[in-house]
Parts: structure tokens; sequence; C-alpha cells
């Protein structure tokens, strides 16, 4: 069942399944994206990607409501931490619908599998699945 967005309907608890470590290999590398619990009126992550043995790149990320509408902002960084976007440039992604471990934002998805896909594994889509993060706790 998704809720579709309606005002005040979603709150942090939504995204709390997200909080944690998770480990997987996409991008030709190993990668570790890492949630905080809600802080403020913001929930933020990481996430590295390591090529060879060295850092390929990360990204920080943050999920805030504003002006009455959920939003998941990103940036991304080269391992000498110079940013891929120009300052005043972030990624965005806005709402779109929640429902019970599964978060759609326009061009990414978040949704925790089911025990028949082992326990605690997370799928991330982006741009509707044309890259695919398949990751497990760790």
């Amino acid at each position: 069942m998704l809720i579709w967005l309606v005002a005040g309907a979603v709150t942090f608890a939504d995204f709390e399944f997200l909080q944690g470590n998770w480990c997987g290999s996409a991008l030709g590398g190993q990668v570790i994206e890492r949630w905080d619990a809600p802080f403020g009126n913001a929930m933020t992550g990481t996430m590295t990607v390591v090529k060879d043995e060295a850092v390929a790149f990360h990204e920080f990320f943050v999920i805030v409501q504003e002006e009455g509408r959920w939003l998941l902002r990103l940036k991304h960084f080269q391992p000498d931490m110079v940013s891929w976007e120009t300052r005043e440039e972030v990624v965005q992604f806005p709402l779109q619908e929640v429902g019970p471990h599964r978060i759609r934002f326009e061009g990414l998805s978040f949704e925790l599998l089911d025990e028949t896909a082992g326990p605690d594994n997370l799928k991330v889509e982006v741009d509707g699945g044309k890259l695919v993060f398949d990751y497990r706790r760790c």
C-alpha cells in the first residue's frame, strides 16, 4: 500500500528504515551507504564508492521538508572532496510517494525487500532502474 503525498501525512518516521550502514557492489566497485537518524529538521547520509582499493567518489545527501514538500538533495565529491557540482548547484529529488519500507522520489527510489530476498536487503534504483544498488546491512 502506497501513501500518496498528503499534507502532513509524511514524517521522518517514514524514512527510518534507511538508518544504518548498507554495503554492496555497483559502479565497478564496492559501495557503502550510511544513513543517520533524523536530527533537527534533516536526515543525512553519505555514500562512498571504492574501486581498486581507492576511493572513486563520495556523495553527501540529506532529506528535508521545505515549504510543505519533502526533498532528497545530494552532492557528489571527488576523492579530494572537490564537488562535481558547482558551489550553488545541488541535485534535487522531490518526494513522490511513500509506503511501508518504500520511498519513491522523482528519479530515485528505496525499497527494503522482504525476507525472501534475504534479511535487511535494500534496493536503490536511479532513473527508473537504469542504475541499481542492491545493498545488505553491514
